[in-house]
């Protein structure tokens, strides 16, 4: 992400390319330029494709020689978790060395680490970048809320990744006491305390940036939610979204994960693939999901839908969609 600086007559940015990367052509993949308020706008790009998808802005590309491409992936060793039991809500930390000699570990990355409960089966996901302790330390801390169950609960799986993309993965069960193929023990600690979260998240708007698209056009859809019961709204969508063409005719299947745009508003970006013909589109079902597990369906009560089963007010959003 980068600042503008305005020339007079125009905005530019500058970046470094790195000497790690493939010797080929590059080009812009997604641009999104946002305002003062907030308001933004995406550009889809599909190098070697001179234009944005639905747009006349031409793409920009530029090629790379003489660079070494990096294909090993960071050493990460001595595992340590601060706390091996919490009383809910708690702040704990991971603390770990990591070193790559070639691209160099990627501090500002944001990596996934993901908590399960060996009862209740419970995931806590949480995906940041690292803090640099200096010496090849570092360290992440968690917030772990009151709403999570009172279990042990162990480090399932995170990945640690360099500048390059490459990435050393750990992954285990619950019943591994160091992960597969090391000799690091697996992370662990014992939660009391926790006040279970039984309310599930609803969805109070729902509808597309758009009224009209056309085959190959990126949209967007905007869902406003709630969630009242404390655990939060979980930006990963359990399940595919099926948008059908007036009475159950063409299918476009919807799948990606939730971002947050701010207040009660989440947005997704999804491809109309090409072979999609001509008609009104609609979110046929959907499904929300909190950070405790909860989860509401939301299905259609006609073909095609007006209003949702589980909320009469609800309105199911559509488009049109004409082939040029």
């Amino acid at each position: 992400c980068l600042t503008p600086t305005f020339t007079g007559t125009a905005y530019q940015v500058a970046f470094v390319v790195p000497d790690f990367i493939d010797n080929v052509t590059y080009g812009i993949s997604k641009l999104v330029l946002v305002d003062g308020p907030g308001n933004h706008r995406s550009y889809h790009g599909s190098p070697p494709n001179t234009y944005f998808a639905d747009s006349d802005l031409a793409n920009v590309f530029f090629s790379v020689t003489g660079a070494s491409p990096d294909t090993v992936p960071p050493t990460v060793s001595s595992l340590s978790i601060s706390a091996g039991n919490i009383a809910l809500p708690a702040t704990i930390s991971l603390s770990f060395l990591a070193t790559d000699a070639n691209a160099g570990v990627a501090k500002n990355r944001q990596h996934c680490f993901i908590f399960e409960g060996k009862t209740s089966y419970f995931n806590y996901e949480s995906c940041q970048s690292l803090t640099d302790l200096g010496a090849s330390s570092y360290s992440v801390s968690f917030d772990f809320p009151a709403y999570m169950p009172d279990d042990d609960y162990f480090l399932k799986s995170f990945a640690i990744f360099d500048r390059a993309g490459n990435a050393t993965t750990f992954s285990a069960i619950s019943t591994d006491s160091v992960y597969p193929s090391t000799s690091e023990p697996v992370s662990t600690f014992t939660s009391i305390g926790g006040i279970a979260d039984g309310s599930a998240p609803i969805a109070t708007d729902i509808y597309f940036s758009d009224a009209a698209y056309h085959p190959g056009d990126y949209a967007e859809l905007y869902v406003h939610l709630a969630d009242f019961g404390g655990a939060g709204i979980s930006e990963i969508i359990p399940s595919c979204w099926n948008l059908y063409e007036g009475n159950y005719g063409q299918v476009i299947v919807v799948c990606g994960s939730l971002r947050y745009l701010g207040q009660d508003v989440y947005i997704m970006d999804f491809y109309i693939p090409l072979d999609k013909t001509s008609g009104t589109y609609f979110l046929y079902d959907f499904s929300i999901q909190d950070h405790a597990g909860n989860t509401t369906y939301y299905t259609h009560n006609t073909a095609p839908p007006t209003h949702y089963s589980e909320d009469t007010a609800l309105a199911a959003p559509s488009f049109e969609l004409s082939t040029p």
